[in-house]
This record gives C-alpha cells, sequence and structure tokens, in this order.
C-alpha cells in the first residue's frame, strides 16, 4: 500500500498512465465500434472487416519499432506528444470528413490509421516514460499500477462512447478529445 502511495503521488508518473488510458480508450472504442460501422453501415464483409481491424494492430507493431530509436533523440514526453497529435488529428479529420454522413471505408479508415499511428507512438513512450520515473525495486508493482490505470480508464472510455456514439463523425470527435486531453497532460 506505501508503494502505491507513493506511485499516486508521483504526478508525472499519474500523467503517463492517464494518458495511456486516453490514448488506448480512443483505440478500444475504434474496436467496439468498428463492427458497428464497418459491417453494417459500410456494407464490408466480414473478411474485409477482418483484415481492416488486422491492419490497425499491425500499424501500432511497426510504430512501436521506430519510438525507441526516436527516444534516442527526444524524450518520451516529446514523443507522447508528437503521438497525441496524431490521435488528435485522426480523429478531428475522421469527424470533419464523416460529417455529412457521406462515410465511405476510406473516409473511417484512413484517418484511424493516423490516429493508430499516434496510438503506437504513445503506448511505447508513455510505458517507457512512466518506468523511467520510478526505482527498480518498485518497477514491478508500477507496471502493475499503470497497466491498471491504462486498462481502467480505456474501459470507462470504450464504454462510454458505445453508449453514446451513432456515427463515424461522433467516434472521430470523441477520439479528438481524447486525443486533446492528452496533450493537456504530457
Amino acid at each position: 500500500l506505501h508503494t502505491y502511495g507513493s506511485l499516486i503521488k508521483n504526478i508525472d508518473f499519474i500523467d503517463f498512465c492517464i494518458t495511456s488510458g486516453f490514448t488506448y480508450g480512443a483505440f478500444f472504442s475504434f474496436i467496439a465500434l468498428a463492427s458497428i460501422f464497418m459491417i453494417k453501415h459500410l456494407h464490408m464483409s466480414l473478411i474485409a472487416y477482418g483484415v481492416a481491424i488486422a491492419l490497425n494492430g499491425i500499424v501500432v507493431m511497426i510504430t512501436s519499432i521506430f519510438v525507441p530509436k526516436l527516444s534516442e533523440q527526444l524524450t518520451h514526453a516529446k514523443i507522447g506528444k508528437i503521438g497525441l497529435g496524431f490521435i488528435m488529428l485522426g480523429g478531428f479529420f475522421m469527424f470533419i470528413m464523416n460529417l455529412s454522413f457521406n462515410n465511405t471505408v476510406y473516409s473511417f479508415m484512413l484517418h484511424m490509421l493516423v490516429c493508430t499511428v499516434g496510438v503506437g507512438f504513445v503506448r511505447t513512450a508513455a510505458s517507457a516514460g512512466a518506468m523511467q520515473l520510478v526505482t527498480k525495486s518498485i518497477a514491478g508493482t508500477a507496471a502493475s499500477f499503470y497497466n491498471l490505470c491504462s486498462f481502467a480508464l480505456s474501459v470507462i472510455a470504450m464504454s462510454l462512447s458505445s453508449s453514446v456514439i451513432h456515427s463515424i463523425a461522433g467516434l472521430g470527435l470523441f477520439i479528438a478529445i481524447l486525443g486533446s486531453l492528452g496533450l493537456l497532460l504530457i
């Protein structure tokens, strides 16, 4: 309990945790709503939907490969800001492009892929940044607490988005707001 208390008092550590939660919240909201938008509204086949979701996973993995190279030149916070910028801009342009309700797979997925690049940046940088702030003696506890915060916030965001968002434009706006909130913290 003492270790958790010290982690909670570490504002920079908590900022990384919350930022990660916003990032995962944006990504998991997409995952939760994508099947409805892509299959039901955009009439994609199940195979095409599966490929689109897999593509997002691949983009996160590829982006995560480049973050350690960037961390040789930039701080984890700076890399996180770049990633949050991608999330915010991808969400904003998804909102703008789909406001007319002339939704297409491209106006949805291209902007989501921009967000997904941001998720890869933030996911990697926030985790490394948070862990850099703690001593090795509490690293395991800190990693567990970091993940708890990240996933708890993402569940809240995903639950909220699933209950109030009914359009691709709405999802874009929600993602842009989460990216903006993350930028305020990091």
